[in-house]
């Protein structure tokens, strides 16, 4: 669970909470995302924190589980894959990775079958998502004559949900420095790794930013 960051377009509430303990209904954003593990059979976790990271490790090392917990604290800004680097002699399996600002209620285990069956190096998962331009959109020559006027059009995309199913021979060309998963893939797909898109309904995620808090 990438637990590091600093939650800015949380402020004013991460001035005082680490983005994963922001409540949700009355529990912590966190605690959602390993309540959806534990329905699958996932009981192991290890969080990478930075910003805030005492209140996280404090917050479950005070909370009755039957979870085994770990934490790794990044010295510096790692983004959001570099500290996975840090875990290259404990991970020896198959693994998931996910953003602590990411509620994703799902069946984990169809996702990890979809990711061995097809032999994937990472699976992706990808949710649809319909936006729609509030505007009236100019089309034009390439002189600037208007050729018509699209109101509000609506566009499609398949956008990413911040979850990854992830061989350990991935973590290798992880570089000791700060480093995102789109550079991750992107230098995944140079290599030749298998990467593919696992589409999810998106009824069944929910960025934090767009749930209600209480």
């Amino acid at each position: 669970i990438m637990a590091g960051g600093e939650g800015v377009r949380l402020r004013p509430y991460t001035y005082i909470l680490p983005k994963p303990l922001i409540p949700v209904n009355n529990k912590t954003m966190v605690e959602h995302i390993i309540h959806t593990f534990n329905k699958n059979g996932f009981n192991n976790f290890i969080f990478s924190l930075n910003y805030k990271g005492k209140l996280i490790e404090s917050y479950f090392n005070n909370l009755i589980s039957n979870n085994k917990i770990s934490f790794f604290y990044e010295k510096k800004k790692m983004g959001t894959a570099g500290s996975i680097k840090n875990f290259s002699e404990t991970i020896k399996e198959t693994f998931f990775l996910i953003n602590a600002d990411s509620y994703i209620d799902i069946n984990i285990n169809k996702v990890y079958k979809f990711h061995k069956k097809n032999k994937n190096h990472i699976t992706v998962l990808a949710s649809a998502i319909d936006y729609e331009i509030p505007y009236g959109v100019c089309k034009t020559n390439l002189k600037g004559k208007l050729l018509k006027i699209d109101e509000k059009p609506q566009q499609n995309f398949l956008v990413n949900v911040g979850m990854y199913c992830i061989e350990p021979k991935v973590i290798r060309i992880i570089p000791n420095r700060k480093y995102d998963m789109n550079q991750l893939i992107e230098d995944a797909l140079k290599k030749k790794f298998k990467v593919m898109i696992y589409p999810i309904s998106k009824n069944s995620w929910k960025d934090l930013s767009s749930l209600k808090t209480n």
